[in-house]
């Protein structure tokens, strides 16, 4: 096939491959809000920041204040996130009317996220979605959810394929507000279901802090999108957010459920159906003080190669490094084998070494391995076109751990060393 357009590096993604039988640009993140313009500040729809720190969405006019005045949760969310994040973490903000529908900021025809993430100098790479609706709203809910909540995941992996295939390649995760969970487990949406969302780049935040809902009647349904989002942002592609030796979660104070239900309102059965549903939460720990995310899940199967958020991050990340290295190549002139007209061994050799160093360099901790081939049987001059494989192994995530008391008959056994 004879390429058209701009010279350019294509990258995909293979899935169904695995075999599974800090703060830095990594964590650059959009959060958007439900809230009012601020005059002299910021007009609905405005991208605001980057923020390093609370106060500078503060010095913008969203504060506490602001929340109380307006109904609404923006410097809430906000607040969560650099607790989590921690000062020097960049945040973008966007505050759209009550109105806006979370499935709406998340369509990549509207003018919200979209609109955020036009602008490949941002480097965003995280969006929380998150809504406080208007007083005239009044769902008909179904699977124990707002249905704004899986139109919401439908527009997001939308926007998420439309972003990756962007010339400008920008891969995101998003995570959505699982706002007013009605209560009842058992019938609650499975997100990991077959035939369902098959949004593997989209989680669902069910999570809050209980004494912050119960604190005033419009904060009793949200879900802690800003503390999720502040606490990936924080950490490393590969880490899993619920990862125990990365500490508490410093927003949550009291674990609950969006809808106005404490954590100690469900047997540990119950939570583990959430959990196996595809939702992120709160849990507590035996032996720990404090509150951890129940794990990295995601609006998808547990077959599908990208099941956890930093199973999707590494790869995401890894195409990305591939592409700036592969940018260079972009018009260049190669050689091409005499006898055969195709790409040379030593070409192909050369792309394969270079590439994977780069990879190992720009991702050190980050995986497990990576492996490049070049296939040398490439006519580069019939379709002006290389195609490079590459191959990651991520790194393993200790999900269940089983540990075997005993007593010991020092008569017949040997205490092991």
């Amino acid at each position: 096939k004879i390429m058209t357009g701009l010279p350019r590096v294509t990258t995909a993604l293979g899935n169904g491959n695995l075999g599974k039988v800090q703060a830095s640009e990594d964590g650059i993140a959009l959060l958007i809000v439900s809230g009012i313009a601020v005059s002299g500040k910021f007009a609905l729809g405005d991208v605001q920041g980057p923020f390093t720190s609370l106060k500078d969405a503060e010095y913008n006019g969203i504060t506490a204040a602001y929340d109380s005045t307006n109904t609404v949760l923006a410097h809430q969310h906000i607040a969560d996130f650099y607790s989590e994040a921690g000062n020097g973490a960049k945040l973008y903000a966007m505050v759209v009317a009550k109105t806006v529908l979370m499935a709406t900021m998340a369509d990549k025809t509207a003018a919200y996220a979209k609109t955020a993430l036009s602008d490949a100098s941002r480097g965003i790479k995280l969006v929380g979605i998150t809504r406080i609706p208007d007083g005239a709203y009044a769902p008909t809910y179904s699977g124990q959810l707002d249905p704004d909540v899986v139109n919401a995941i439908t527009t997001a992996k939308a926007l998420r394929a439309d972003e990756f295939d962007d010339p400008n390649k920008r891969p995101v995760h998003f995570f959505i507000e699982g706002r007013d969970f009605q209560g009842t487990v058992s019938t609650l949406t499975d997100l990991r279901a077959s035939g369902g969302p098959a949004a593997n780049r989209v989680s669902v935040v069910l999570g809050n802090d209980a004494t912050v809902a119960a604190s005033v009647a419009y904060k009793a349904d949200y879900a802690s999108v800003g503390a999720v989002l502040g606490r990936y942002a924080k950490i490393a592609v590969q880490r899993s957010a619920g990862r125990v030796r990365d500490g508490v979660m410093n927003s949550i104070a009291n674990a609950g459920f969006s809808g106005g239900y404490s954590y100690g309102t469900y047997t540990p059965t119950q939570l583990n159906t959430v959990h196996d549903k595809g939702y992120i939460f709160f849990r507590t720990i035996a032996g720990k003080s404090g509150y951890f995310i129940n794990g990295d899940c995601v609006a998808c199967e547990l077959t599908d190669d990208y099941s956890l958020v930093p199973l999707g991050r590494v790869i995401d990340k890894a195409s990305r490094m591939a592409d700036i290295f592969l940018a260079d190549y972009i018009n260049d002139d190669l050689d091409i084998d005499a006898t055969t007209g195709l790409l040379p061994v030593s070409v192909c050799k050369q792309i394969e070494g270079d590439l994977k160093s780069y990879i190992q360099t720009a991702m050190t901790g980050e995986i497990s391995s990576v492996g490049v081939y070049v296939d040398p049987d490439q006519n580069l001059l019939t379709t002006s076109k290389i195609t490079v494989q590459i191959f990651v192994q991520p790194k393993g995530y200790s999900q269940y751990l089983e540990a075997i008391t005993r007593f010991i008959d020092l008569s017949t056994e040997t205490m092991p060393q």
